[in-house]
């Protein structure tokens, strides 16, 4: 690990330095090792900083590009999850599925009525697995919206088909979306969301990828 943090930029080494529980420093610099790995591999060069987007949302600073690149990150015990595209706003996160979660009193909480509709109609054995596909995917679509889950049912996802209630909104702005989901990892679930110019929706590629792996593609 310490290999990784040598080649992150002073700002994500002093913010790694300020994290107090070890499991979390590693996940941190796991994941802006990861970002630093796709940006090199995307343009030739490491991030060399960032600054505060729209809402606060971190982004490259410079952009490497017109339009710039976007990224997107998340962590949970022992995953990390990286995401990287032009010109687009994107979402990602991982979740762990935790058999005993209290689904239904966070769904309560935080999932809009068609969601929690949907839960509550799912078989028992179902539900662990599918909340945690509509928890990764709301918080993926916040992610890229660059706002918390505190938005409560602000917005809705379907599954089977995925969407999203609010894409006909954003269309008449000329905006889209695309929603995806990786279940590759046993035990984890994993949600992208990349809201685009209206085009044909962006060709994602899922790449599982271990420490060693990392280390070797970083310059």
């Amino acid at each position: 690990m310490a290999g990784l943090l040598a080649g992150l930029t002073p700002e994500e080494k002093a913010r790694a330095a300020r994290l107090k529980r070890m499991e979390d420093q590693a996940l941190y610099v796991a994941a802006h090792a990861l970002l630093h790995a796709a940006v090199f591999q995307a343009t030739g060069q490491r991030p060399r900083g960032f600054r505060r987007g729209e809402q606060g949302k971190p982004e490259l600073d410079p952009g490497f590009g017109d339009p710039p690149l976007a990224f997107s990150l998340a962590h949970a015990r022992g995953l990390v999850a990286c995401a990287l595209a032009p010109g687009m706003a994107l979402g990602v996160d991982v979740e762990r599925i935790e058999p005993g979660v209290d689904g239904a009193g966070i769904a309560a909480m935080q999932f809009a009525a068609s969601e929690r509709a949907a839960l509550a109609a799912a078989p028992a054995a179902r539900r662990a697995e599918l909340f945690h596909r509509i928890w990764t995917l709301r918080e993926a679509v916040a992610k890229a919206l660059g706002e918390g889950l505190g938005r409560g049912a602000a917005f809705a996802v379907a599954l089977d088909p995925l969407a999203l209630d609010r894409a006909a909104e954003d269309a008449a702005r000329g905006l889209a979306w695309h929603l995806e989901e990786c279940a590759a990892v046993p035990g984890w679930r994993m949600a992208l969301a990349a809201r685009h110019p209206a085009s044909p929706p962006p060709a994602v590629c899922w790449r599982e990828i271990g420490l060693a792996e990392l280390a070797a593609r970083l310059p």
